[in-house]
C-alpha cells in the first residue's frame, strides 16, 4: 500500500520574514494609534533639518570658493572652537559679548544633556527643545544686530 505524501503547509512555503519586514510590522503596530497630525511636527522638523543642511553645505562651498585657506581653518573649528571664537572677539561689539558668552555657556550645558538624549524623560526632551530654539532665536537676533 502506497503512503500518501504529506503536502507542505502554506506557512511553511512562505519565505522567512526579513528583519526589515519585521521592523515594518512593528512600526505599523506602534503607529496605528497615531494620526498624521501626531507625527507632523517630527516630519516638518526633519524637513527643516534637511533644508538647513543644504544651506550649510552651500555656505561652506561658497566660503571654500572665496577663500580656500579660511575654509580649511573653518573645517577644523570642532577641534579648537575656542581659538576660532577668540579670533572674532575683537570684532564683536562689547555690548554683545556678554550675551554671546551666556549663550555659549547655555549650549555647553545643553550639549552635556544631549549626549544622553535617549535616557532623558519626554518632558526634559521637550524642555531642551524649547531651550535650543530660544538659544537659536537669541543668536539670530544678535547676529542680525552685527550687520546693522
Amino acid at each position: 500500500m502506497a503512503v500518501a505524501e504529506e503536502k507542505p503547509r502554506p506557512e511553511a512555503m512562505l519565505a522567512p520574514k526579513t528583519e526589515a519586514q519585521t521592523d515594518f510590522e512593528k512600526i505599523k503596530e506602534v503607529f496605528k494609534n497615531l494620526s498624521l497630525a501626531d507625527i507632523n511636527p517630527i516630519v516638518l522638523a526633519s524637513v527643516s533639518a534637511i533644508r538647513d543642511m543644504g544651506e550649510f553645505s552651500e555656505a561652506i562651498g561658497n566660503l571654500e570658493k572665496k577663500n580656500r585657506e579660511a575654509y580649511s581653518l573653518f573645517s577644523k573649528l570642532g577641534q579648537q572652537p575656542e581659538t576660532f571664537l577668540m579670533s572674532f572677539v575683537d570684532k564683536i561689539p562689547e555690548d554683545k559679548l556678554r550675551s554671546l558668552l551666556e549663550l555659549s555657556l547655555k549650549m555647553v550645558s545643553i550639549q552635556t544633556e544631549l549626549k544622553n538624549f535617549d535616557a532623558l524623560t519626554a518632558d526634559r526632551k521637550i524642555e531642551l527643545g524649547q531651550e535650543l530654539k530660544k538659544v537659536a532665536d537669541n543668536l539670530t537676533k544678535i547676529i542680525g544686530e552685527f550687520s546693522q
